[in-house]
């Protein structure tokens, strides 16, 4: 019995991975990409938005990017660094081609066929590249209850992010590898030096990603019966420490946080940075 539990689990383990069916909705995206996608000269990618028919129609959107250009540059008034960064960030946009001036005679359409995106600014100060980004609001309703976002398919409503606390470090590595594993280190040269060895999986070896993702879905698997959303994330939807998910309203994304959290938990894994 047990060497047949073992195979099973071999070949369990060792099976392709099947990605679950795509729903219709998935299917109507991939269908449309593969028939509007284009390429031009140079070779770059030329989609199109996929439009979700079933919602209403959007409504006027001028008035509220309007509003928030003047909001900003009220900050600009204050703050002319500020200012010259945005006008900078703008301008890069523009001399990229990856702004264009719509012409005069194609201003004026009706409300169902443009949208306007409100526009501000994000700033990272921490940033090695750009410590100023402006960010393009498509969830900015308009009066018939829909933005640019709610015609869009997505995969769920309502996304969510969080990372692993030291996700590596939280897998214990054999007290026989050990020794493979060993440091010199002191605080300061007034001390000896000392002979350390890591205990936990090590980021720099070859092999750290692979055994501690490894691990990290070996624990969900134990709840697959009970919580087979939050274990369905867990195996799928993590890239290394990194998940990146979603569910269909609040409450079930709520649901899924808190059982994600308690699985993973249980073999170490801290769960941080909710978003």
């Amino acid at each position: 019995m047990d060497l047949n539990r073992m195979l099973q689990q071999f070949w369990e383990y060792e099976e392709i991975f099947k990605p679950p069916p795509f729903t219709p909705s998935e299917m109507k995206v991939i269908e449309h990409f593969d028939s509007t996608t284009q390429r031009d000269a140079t070779g770059r990618f030329i989609v199109k938005l996929p439009f979700d028919d079933s919602k209403p129609a959007l409504g006027e959107s001028l008035s509220s990017a309007t509003k928030r250009l003047m909001s900003m540059e009220r900050r600009f008034a204050s703050n002319p660094e500020f200012h010259q960064e945005y006008v900078n960030f703008m301008r890069e946009y523009l001399e990229l081609n990856h702004m264009e001036l719509v012409p005069a005679d194609q201003l004026e359409k009706q409300t169902s066929e443009h949208y306007y995106l409100p526009h501000h600014a994000v700033i990272k100060a921490d940033s090695s590249t750009t410590k100023l980004r402006v960010v393009f609001d498509g969830s900015c309703g308009t009066p018939t209850g829909v933005s640019l976002n709610d015609q869009l398919f997505r995969s769920y409503k309502v996304a969510f992010s969080v990372d692993i606390a030291k996700m590596y470090r939280q897998v214990l590595v054999s007290e026989d590898d050990r020794d493979f594993q060993r440091v010199v280190w002191r605080e300061n040269t007034d001390l000896p030096i000392q002979h350390y060895r890591l205990s936990t999986v090590t980021y720099g070896t070859k092999t750290a990603p692979y055994l501690a993702i490894r691990a990290m879905r070996e624990s969900a698997k134990d709840y697959t019966s009970t919580h087979p959303a939050a274990v369905e994330r867990t195996v799928h939807d993590f890239y290394v420490d990194d998940l990146l998910s979603g569910a269909n309203n609040e409450e079930e994304a709520a649901c899924i946080k808190q059982e994600t959290s308690d699985i993973l938990s249980k073999s170490g894994f801290e769960l941080r940075k909710w978003a």
